[in-house]
């Protein structure tokens, strides 16, 4: 049973976001890496990796398919 609400977490994700976009300044990316993004949420981190590594490969998936299913139609 799927108990995430995709609209109820994207309207409370964005600490998330900022934590992983900060922490993504501290990695040594080259900028063609394959990045696997584990409990991808809402889809809007994945999203933001892709845009400042558009030479990478950037998968996020989640165990709960409503949230694939709402980061597929709001960040792809």
């Amino acid at each position: 049973m799927d108990f995430w609400n995709p609209e109820l977490y994207a309207s409370s994700s964005s600490a998330q976001k900022s934590w992983g976009l900060e922490l993504l300044t501290k990695l040594p990316l080259t900028g063609s890496e394959r990045i696997l993004d584990v409990g991808c949420g809402d889809g809007k981190l994945s999203a933001e990796i892709a845009k400042k590594l558009p030479e990478s490969f950037v998968l996020g998936i989640d165990l709960s398919e409503a949230m694939v299913c709402f980061a597929k139609t709001h960040c792809m």
